[in-house]
């Protein structure tokens, strides 16, 4: 990895300085420290730390105190339960990050177990299905979770009707934009899905309202499953026996079909289309290791249904003002035409 101009980040005698002050603070020897990745405008930053005792990843997320203290304790809690996530690295007096001192940003860091690898390639297969059985043991091993007293509680749950009508509305608000300049390639690509896409947004948001979801956040609040919220080959790593999940920085509670359908919808993308079979295989390897009810079944068929690929497309450009390659929201567009006609089959085998 690499810093954004390409060339590999370097240790300044003023860098090198900072952060031994941070390993001081922790009951191992400092060999070597090795940047892999910094972005210093974003206040990220990962380290590899060689030891007397072996190698280990010192890391500094950008995020605040109060998100890491669940961030590790969520961690610490998957390591201990068979979860494949490297082990979180106490101090010396037992604290498991440092805020640094004197500093007006207060950076805080933490150290990890140091995984070696490389990233998982879904094309293939086995590495598919070995990543599928990972995301499966990460939500298995995160029930019995119990947040630390003192600890601020990150959770997702109840949000999916706002975020379904918001999204919803921002569709519509687009949707107007674009007729304004319908000669714009974009613009023409979104309006040609836009209704298709309105159309998948409106079903799924009146299937939510009519689904458990309301009870079933009321009845496991403030969440039973923990997920990463950027699951993804970039955040795995292969080893010799298992894949390692890293960078649980953002991990919260929530329900498993968010990152299920994440993970389905960008395999579909991949392979140039819709395919039911291989949502099929998806759930037939992850269910083997983690099994759903109905109810999550349920609600894993509503969020599959909800445009959010053509959203998700389309925000660069009318969110962001960022360029976009037309062809992508050509082809998110015709992904939902190909989702809603293949997942009123689908959805028949739930009942």
């Amino acid at each position: 990895m690499s810093e954004r101009n390409g060339r590999p980040p370097r240790l300044t005698p003023g860098s090198e300085s900072r952060l031994l002050s941070i390993l001081r603070q922790y009951p191992f020897e400092v060999r070597k420290i090795t940047p892999v990745q910094v972005e210093e405008e974003k206040g990220k930053g990962v380290w590899k730390v060689e030891t007397e005792s072996g190698t280990l990843c010192l890391k500094r997320t950008g995020q605040p105190a109060e998100r890491i203290a669940f961030s590790v304790a969520a961690q610490r809690h998957l390591a201990a339960h068979g979860a494949p996530v490297p082990e979180v690295i106490p101090t010396r007096d037992g604290s498991y990050f440092v805020v640094e001192d004197g500093q007006s940003d207060r950076q805080v860091y933490a150290v990890y177990q140091w995984i070696s690898g490389r990233s998982p390639r879904w094309e293939d297969r086995e590495e598919l299905r070995a990543s599928v059985v990972a995301l499966a043991r990460l939500h298995a091993a995160s029930r019995g979770f119990k947040v630390p007293q003192g600890v601020q509680i990150f959770t997702k749950l109840g949000r999916w009707p706002e975020n379904y009508e918001e999204t919803e509305a921002r569709l519509k608000e687009w949707k107007e934009q674009a007729a304004k300049q319908p000669e714009n390639g974009l613009n023409a690509h979104f309006l040609a899905g836009v209704d298709i896409a309105l159309e998948l947004a409106a079903h799924a948001r009146h299937a939510l309202a009519a689904s458990p979801y309301a009870a079933m956040v009321q009845r496991l609040w403030p969440g039973e499953t923990l997920i990463h919220q950027d699951f993804g080959p970039s955040n795995l790593v292969l080893t010799r026996s298992d894949p390692y999940l890293l960078d649980l920085d953002t991990v919260t509670f929530e329900f498993p079909a968010r990152n299920l359908r994440k993970l389905a919808c960008e395999l579909m993308q991949s392979k140039g289309g819709w395919r039911n079979e291989v949502l099929d295989e998806i759930l037939e390897w992850y269910t083997a290791t983690n099994p759903l009810s109905q109810e999550h079944l349920q609600l894993l068929a509503i969020d599959l249904l909800f445009p959010h690929a053509f959203h998700d497309a389309a925000k660069n450009w009318f969110k962001k003002n960022k360029p976009e390659k037309p062809e992508r929201i050509a082809r998110a567009a015709r992904l939902e035409k190909e989702k809603a006609d293949a997942l009123s089959v689908w959805l028949r085998k739930l009942g």
